[in-house]
């Protein structure tokens, strides 16, 4: 091999090697948005029953009323 070759190896290695950290990013950027939507759910889980626990003392509170 001489020295072009190599020179060519090395930035093909390179390439490659850029390549799988985009990739590595890339999964990243899809595992934080993933999470975000989870959290995004998770609070509007805790959201609806907070809700549903504010009617259900409401309507005890109806029914208690005179």
């Amino acid at each position: 091999m001489n020295v072009g070759e190599a020179l060519w190896m090395q930035k093909l290695l390179h390439e490659c090697w850029r390549a799988l950290w985009m990739q590595k990013l890339l999964h990243e950027c899809w595992r934080a948005l993933w999470m975000q939507k989870l959290l995004h759910e998770c609070w509007r889980a805790l959201w609806i029953k907070k809700l549903l626990h504010e009617c259900r003392r409401s309507l005890m509170d109806a029914e208690v009323a005179p």
